[in-house]
């Protein structure tokens, strides 16, 4: 499926001497007080950079999620099924590796959705990119870093380091 926008490409970004790479399986006892779950788990590490996408709630059809709520729910089940079967012998790597498959097919699913340009894509307007560039960067220097973010006519990407408060 192709954009009915053009595509910013990044051909190549200078990270900031500052930036730290997110990793999830960072030795637990870095793990920031605070870390939480609500839908997702959430990890916050001290000093890690995090990239984030947001988007508008028109931006991905409700018929696109539900079927990943589906197939999220199929792959829950297919895996308790296969550790059932294994006697709860899968090792917990070959869970983490699947699961990390898992989530970058639905992770490319959810982008070329968000870059086929669905809902009314009001980030199209410069004047509410201003607003959306202006927030990203009101706590810079106090809460948080910002390495680059690009916004997009329905969501926007940030690479970013939150700050100790």
């Amino acid at each position: 499926m192709s954009a009915p926008f053009p595509t910013p490409w990044v051909d190549h970004l200078i990270l900031p001497d500052w930036f730290r790479g997110f990793d999830p399986l960072f030795q637990e006892s870095d793990r920031a007080a605070g870390s939480y779950g609500r839908n997702l788990p959430h990890w916050r590490y001290a000093g890690a950079s995090y990239f984030a996408t947001f988007r508008l709630a028109d931006s991905l059809p409700v018929s696109v999620l539900r079927e990943m709520r589906e197939a999220a729910a199929l792959w829950e089940s297919r895996c308790a099924v296969v550790q059932q079967a294994q006697d709860g012998a899968v090792s917990d790597q070959a869970i983490r590796d699947a699961q990390e498959s898992f989530q970058k097919e639905q992770f490319i699913r959810i982008e070329q959705h968000l870059d086929g340009g669905h809902g009314r894509c009001v980030l199209r307007d410069p004047a509410m990119r201003r607003i959306v560039a202006e927030a990203l960067g009101y706590f810079e220097g106090t809460r948080c870093r910002m390495a680059a973010w690009a916004i997009m006519p329905n969501h926007v990407h940030a690479l970013c380091c939150p700050l100790e408060m």
